[in-house]
């Protein structure tokens, strides 16, 4: 059997710490690595960290800046190259800048976005510059390989005779901060007071670097005898030796915790205590060797460089990268050969169990206790789930057997009977132990079943509606009195004074198999591999708002108050307060905090066993177990990163042109694509640093960009805008200030504003050319409807006259004829002369009527409420009154088409020139057969009067009229007067046709043919 001793080197990754403030070890701080095949360059030769945040790499491929997510390779700002590409020495002063050292000499200084170079010409030695430093007083000063060089804000001077320098090899140069310079020279420690002209050299040999700690204090070590030393400027005495572990090598850092970075000869980096200065008792003391200490190893050797940044964190150069090492928010231990098993004791123990079958007995069980975790042997073994009382007894259960640790000790309970009739021994497993309020001990088993123990005796337990041999993932007892039992499938079984009870899906259990049961606030809560819920009044509850978590194994409510989680997403705290929030209004997403493998946790815990996977010590620490490793925290010590990051506008690409940011900057005219890249300096955990932006002028309110780092917009109007950035770091403390950049998107001539004047004086004056010209327009045509109207009504009183004329004139004219034919006749043949006396009669009631109707047509419409056909059939009846029988014309009208109806205007003047057509017809053609033709046509409107009268003198149609007649003329103007057209076709005793055409849009209210109307009335507007 190995000794405790060896155990406990074995087992150094768990560490030798007190359980109430646990040391930290280096095994402990989260590493991270940034190596070839993430672009890192190789061999880090210095570090260093400006005002702004950036951390900064020389290397002899160059300067890299480097903000915690992209890597860029810096060769030249504005034109003006660096001096060379082997960079061997960084300085970063508090005012800001870099100053940068070369291997062949030289040196640079970049500085708000501009290179100055100091070459050799300069007055820079010719060596290779070793180290920078910036005094308190803002001098610099250069170590070279040959010789010390002050720059005096225009020149650099030579310094190394003048000073007395005991050999020309600088290899370091440090200021502290009394504004002494510390000079390690040819191996010899000098120092340089403030004010003083010469050096002063120490006895003590300089065969190592120096460093500065957080409070401004240098140390330096040397390697034999292992010593620290603390550094004193007021004192010229050498300083008192502090003993550090044999076989210390090589100091590296001091880091703000007040421990120092170290390597020994097999370039192990190891982290110890500051020795304390009286403990020094011998100038060569023998201090405890580094063996038995935890230790890391870089793959490519020794490191170059170090540097701690300004949020703590620990960097080193290697040969092969970068190296950061970060104190995470859960201490991690681990990873172990096999699952993890955690358990808390009274007097603040936490027992762990590395479950291994292979594994020798006695081998498999440690104790944290006192401060120190040590093998504990003869005690339990292949323990695969613990319990513990309310009262602190603790239960550990294994492979078939039980223990319990009462006092202090450790006490074997036999296990049921059952277990020993198990052949194969490995699949014997101890699922969960609990203890209800009755004292009865619960046993579950894998693959064996349920067993409780009461009053010294073991009986098996079948759970109504499970076979024998199920067994419950999860045994919780309530204080109150029940017992549950989480199954897998949703399934959920509880026992209350006797009675059994089984709850399935169909009772509303949602979380799927049930892994965790707790108390928390006096409700039962349970989680499972889909989710967490609870038990309230009798009814299962789910909590939809937080299916995020995914599965839940484990489930804490703190004795704060606070409940801890372990879920798939990794550890989850939820504040008491926001935890009542919660419990009034579980629709409603709580704030929580995650804590997840960044944060070192060290993965997710198994879903069946080992059980349960977070508990509490007795100091209030939370532990988890996950992934064959187990992680704590304190509450009450919780790391915060209070460091604002720093944000910085990188670049601006307007249509593919990247340029440097400037206070204002302007873009291209009408620019399609615009897109800024920023950053923010926050190294700790970058993935978690959040941005907002906003462009002011153009977005109403910030827009989240989550880890986003550039920002686009699209066809951007003309105008002025502010870019503004603002960004949180991985702990949500946000830098409100941000960064900002003026960005001028020009116009083009036609988006200026005097563009924009003419163009509106353009369309107001083209709105009022258009403007006048309608309304001389309409003008024009209210006057002509006006002169037409007038024309209109002066043509039928003309017409009325020169019917009142033609009738009247020739009605008396032949009435006159008759009565002298009746006086002649009178006395010779009186019954012929009664006989003309009664046509002459006729004749005059004939004209009469004919002046009658002339004076009605000049008040009144000639429709009352008959049609056009049904008016034209009326006509035969008034035609050739007072013409002998024999003599009269006949006469019919015929109807082609569907009649439709008319509008008045067309039906009143279309009869009047169908009416003068018949009459003309009658009595000057003496037809015998007159014909009225009417055509309704989709088109137009066709009435043709045909006769076989006399005809019209060919003259006379040429004229357009008889002499002293005016019917053609009327006839034609009212026609024009409709829009429509009419023409006439006649020969001598051939007979005569008049036809009278009008549109259909004209003619009908409801033409059919609607695109040809529209069109007619374009060309209607047009005239």
């Amino acid at each position: 059997m190995r000794s405790p001793r060896a155990l406990c080197v074995l087992f150094s990754l768990i560490g030798c710490a007190d359980a109430a403030t646990p040391s930290l070890d280096i095994t402990e701080y989260f590493r991270t690595s940034l190596s070839l095949r993430q672009e890192a360059p190789t061999v880090v030769n210095a570090l260093a960290q400006t005002s702004d945040g950036f951390l900064w790499l020389g290397t002899p491929s160059g300067l890299y800046r480097f903000d915690g997510v992209r890597l860029d390779r810096i060769g030249s700002v504005g034109g003006v190259r660096l001096l060379g590409e082997g960079i061997t020495a960084l300085a970063a002063p508090p005012s800001g800048g870099l100053w940068i050292g070369y291997q062949y000499g030289g040196v640079s200084l970049l500085n708000d976005d501009a290179i100055n170079n100091y070459p050799l010409e300069s007055g820079l030695p010719r060596g290779t510059v070793k180290s920078l430093a910036v005094d308190t007083d803002g001098v610099v000063w250069a170590a070279t390989s040959r010789g010390l060089a002050r720059f005096d804000r225009q020149h650099w001077e030579d310094m190394t005779e003048r000073l007395g320098l005991p050999s020309p090899y600088i290899e370091q140069v440090l200021a502290d901060k009394t504004g002494a310079l510390w000079i390690n020279s040819g191996d010899k420690l000098a120092l340089l007071p403030r004010g003083s002209s010469r050096v002063h050299v120490y006895a003590i040999p300089a065969d190592n670097w120096f460093h500065a700690d957080a409070a401004g204090r240098v140390w330096t070590m040397r390697k034999t005898p292992a010593c620290l030393y603390l550094l004193d400027a007021t004192r010229d005495a050498d300083p008192t030796c502090r003993p550090l572990p044999a076989g210390t090598f090589a100091l590296w850092l001091v880091d703000r915790r007040g421990n120092l970075w170290i390597s020994d000869t097999s370039d192990h980096m190891r982290v110890v205590p500051i020795p304390d200065e009286s403990k020094a008792a011998a100038p060569e003391p023998q201090a405890q060797s580094l063996a038995n200490r935890p230790f890391i190893v870089f793959s490519g050797g020794e490191p170059h460089s170090a540097l701690q940044d300004r949020e703590g964190n620990i960097w080193f150069g290697t040969a092969l990268g970068l190296d950061q090492m970060r104190v995470s928010r859960l201490r991690r231990h681990g990873p172990f050969a096999k699952n993890v098993v955690l358990a808390a004791g009274n007097h603040n123990s936490l027992w762990v169990a590395t479950t291994h079958f292979e594994r020798p007995r006695g081998e498999d069980f440690f104790r944290l206790d006192d401060g120190r975790m040590v093998p504990y042997a003869g005690g339990p073994t292949g323990v695969t789930a613990s319990y513990r009382e309310p009262t602190g007894t603790l239960w550990v259960g294994g492979s078939g057997r039980l223990w319990k640790l009462e006092n202090r000790k450790w006490e074997e309970v036999g296990a049921p009977p059952e277990l020993s009739q198990v052949t194969s021994e490995t699949r014997i497993r101890t699922q969960s132990i609990a203890r209800d309020a009755s004292g009865a001990v619960w046993l579950s088993v894998v693959r064996v079943g349920l067993f409780k123990l009461q009053s010294s005796r073991w009986e098996r337990v079948v759970v109504p509606g499970t076979s024998e041999s199920e067994y419950p993932a999860v045994i919780y007892a309530d204080a109150k009195g029940p017992v549950w039992f989480g199954y897998p499938h949703a399934r959920l079984a509880s026992l209350t004074q006797g009675t059994w009870r089984l709850y399935t899906e169909k009772d509303g259990i949602t979380v799927g198999s049930v892994q965790a049961l707790s108390n928390v606030n006096g409700e039962i809560w349970l989680g499972g591999d889909q989710g967490l819920g609870r038990i309230r009044e009798g009814r299962f509850e789910s909590f939809p708002s937080l299916d995020a978590l995914g599965s839940v194994t484990g489930l804490l409510q703190a004795k704060s108050g606070d409940l801890w989680l372990s879920t798939s997403i990794g550890a989850v705290y939820i504040e008491r307060q926001e935890l009542a929030r919660f419990s009034d209004n579980p629709g409603k997403t709580p704030r929580y905090e995650t804590f997840d493998f960044a944060d070192g946790m060290p993965g997710v815990a198994p879903a069946i066993r080992p059980l349960p996977t977070a508990l509490q010590t007795d100091d209030g620490r939370i532990w988890f177990e996950a992934n064959n490793s187990f992680a704590s925290i304190d509450p009450t010590e919780r790391i915060k990163n209070a460091v604002a990051p720093t944000v910085l506008i990188c670049s601006i690409a307007d249509d593919g042109r990247r340029r440097a940011p400037q206070a204002s900057l302007l873009l291209f005219p009408k620019v399609h694509n615009l897109a800024i890249d920023y950053t923010a300096t926050s190294l700790s955990i970058p993935s978690r640093v959040r941005f907002k932006y906003r462009l002011e002028g153009f977005d109403p309110d910030w827009r989240e960009a989550g880890e986003q780092r550039t920002a686009y917009y699209n066809n951007l109007p003309p105008g002025r805008y502010a870019f503004r950035v603002i960004a949180a770091n991985d702990d949500g403390i946000w830098n409100r200030r941000g960064a900002v950049v003026f960005l001028i998107v020009p116009p083009l001539f036609y988006q200026t504003l005097s563009f924009r004047v003419v163009g509106v004086v353009a369309v107001v004056l083209v709105v009022a050319a258009l403007f006048f010209g309608r309304l001389r327009q309409v003008t024009e045509r209210e006057r002509r409807r006006l002169e037409q109207r007038v024309e209109d009504r002066l043509n039928e009183r003309t017409r009325i006259a020169r019917e009142l004329h033609d009738s009247l004139l020739q009605g008396f004219q032949g009435l006159m004829f008759r009565l002298q034919a009746v006086r002649q006749l009178l006395p010779k043949r009186p019954d012929e002369a009664a006989r003309f006396l009664e046509v002459a009669l006729e004749v005059g009631d004939q004209a009469i009527g004919e002046g009658r109707n002339a004076v009605q047509n000049l008040r009144s419409p000639i429709f009352d409420d008959r049609d056009l056909v049904s008016s034209l059939v009326a006509l035969g009846a008034e035609l050739c009154i007072g013409v002998e029988p024999q003599a009269k014309s006949e006469y019919r009208v015929v109807v082609e088409g569907r009649p439709r109806e008319l509008r008045p205007s067309v039906r009143d003047d279309a009869y009047r020139i169908v009416r003068e057509a018949v009459r003309n017809a009658c009595q000057h053609a003496h037809a015998r057969h007159i014909e009225t033709e009417v055509t309704f046509g989709d088109a137009d409107l066709s009435i043709r009067v045909r006769d076989d009268g006399i005809g019209v003198d060919p003259q006379i149609l040429a004229r357009g009229q008889r002499a002293g007649h005016w019917g053609l003329p009327g006839m034609r103007e009212r026609s024009e007067t409709l829009g429509g057209r009419l023409n006439v076709w006649s020969e001598r005793n051939a007979g005569t046709e008049v036809e009278l055409r009008i549109a259909a849009d004209i003619a009908y209210p409801q033409p059919l043919t609607a695109a040809a109307s529209r069109i007619r009335n374009f060309f209607s507007f047009s005239r």
